[in-house]
């Protein structure tokens, strides 16, 4: 119950315990019920959810319910089911518990009392409608029985797959070594037609903060190497004026940035939890754009691996640098044979290494580099062209007037 303005409205549903449902009297609008699935119209889809809030209603009323044992045989299934499909898939949909969940929780269902075929404990009841709960909700979530039913967590429903980049996309994932599309497309698979599962969200906060304390321990290394570089008397002269002096302090610049952002994403992840999924949707939802997805959020956990590679090259420029300034052919020679193939070695093996389908996303990028140095090949050969249509059009206007033109 509760006041609207000065009328007080008492809200009510009655429960078929017959047909696991619930119903109303009058016309009801059921929206809330309904709304964590868009475009529901048939009356099957709509009949798995209302037995799902009479579950709830059963972990709420245990008392007042009476729960005969056919469901611990029907639930009993419905786990062993779930069990062997999470063991041939690993994007089950069937339901957001991991195997060792669902094996802890068969044994628990094998305990269950029954006296006469009926359940008298109040807190057995609770178990079982609390899983059905579950059960149920996961089959509406995944238009169970459904033309077009999701067979796999990341399967959308409604098309939904924002493969369309941005400009702002295209233009940092360079600068961020492509590290937006990586992330951009697991969060695409852990958030899908607006539903996050918590099994993949949990997985996906473990791996993110296990990065960040890598990249920190990494960053603070690189922070320590910078300072015991600068440190050394032939490269901080006190002007300050050299290139590996300046590279440095880029490259301390950015192991600070990488430590910072590091530590705000661990602190967010967890702010929010692992199993908090509802604040974890609507946060999600919140960063969502319409046209582009997650792509936002994508860049945001890109720049402190994008922070600590620059890190890590302006360090190198700053040591090459200082190892080639003021040096004789001895030591800049093999130097300079090392670093390059070094550097071959590892643009090969990056190279190799990299996922087929991101290369294929990418391919942009080469496109546009191609155009770029073919423009920039032919722009000596463009030259006297503009300045000589530009000399006709100048001489044409200044002999226009005495031609009467």
């Amino acid at each position: 119950m509760h006041d609207v303005g000065e009328t007080i409205i008492g809200e009510y549903y009655f429960v078929h315990h017959e047909n696991k449902c619930l119903f109303w009297l009058l016309d009801f609008d059921a929206a809330e019920i309904l709304r964590e699935c868009s475009g529901v119209t048939e009356l099957a889809h709509k009949k798995i959810e209302l037995e799902a809030q009479y579950w709830k209603h059963i972990d709420l009323f245990p008392h007042a319910s009476a729960l005969h044992s056919e469901v611990l045989r029907q639930l009993q299934q419905i786990i062993r089911f779930a069990i062997s499909d999470c063991m041939t898939s690993e994007v089950s949909a069937v339901c957001a518990f991991s195997m060792d969940v669902l094996k802890n929780t068969l044994d628990l269902i094998k305990d269950v009392d029954v006296e006469d075929d009926w359940i008298p404990s109040a807190h057995d009841k609770c178990l079982v409608a609390r899983t059905m709960n579950h059960f149920r909700h996961c089959q509406y979530l995944n238009y169970h029985g459904q033309r077009g039913a999701r067979l796999s967590r990341d399967q959308t429903v409604h098309g939904d797959s924002y493969e369309e980049r941005s400009v702002m996309m295209k233009c940092l994932a360079p600068l961020l070594f492509n590290a937006p599309y990586e992330h951009v497309h697991s969060l695409h698979k852990l958030y899908v037609d607006s539903i996050v599962n918590q099994l993949d969200w949990r997985t996906f906060v473990q791996k993110l903060n296990a990065e960040m304390q890598d990249f920190n321990l990494l960053a603070t290394v690189l922070l320590s190497v910078n300072v015991g570089f600068l440190a050394i008397q032939s490269v901080d002269n006190g002007g300050g004026h050299s290139l590996s002096q300046v590279a440095s302090y880029v490259s301390v610049i950015s192991s600070f940035g990488c430590m910072l952002l590091g530590v705000n994403i661990a602190r967010q992840s967890y702010a929010q939890g692992p199993d908090m999924v509802d604040n974890v949707q609507a946060h999600l939802q919140s960063m969502m754009h319409p046209k582009h997805g997650l792509e936002t959020l994508a860049i945001i956990y890109s720049l402190p691996y994008a922070l600590l590679m620059w890190g890590m090259i302006f360090f190198v420029i700053a040591f090459l640098t200082e190892c080639c300034h003021n040096s004789t052919a001895v030591p800049s020679v093999p130097v300079g044979v090392t670093a390059f193939i070094v550097l071959v070695l590892v643009g090969w093996s990056c190279h190799k290494l990299g996922d087929p389908n991101l290369r294929a996303e990418c391919g942009y990028l080469s496109e546009s580099m191609l155009a770029a140095g073919k423009w920039v090949k032919d722009l000596p050969r463009r030259i006297p062209a503009v300045l000589r249509s530009c000399a006709s059009v100048s001489e044409k206007n200044h002999l226009g007037p005495e031609l009467g033109v």
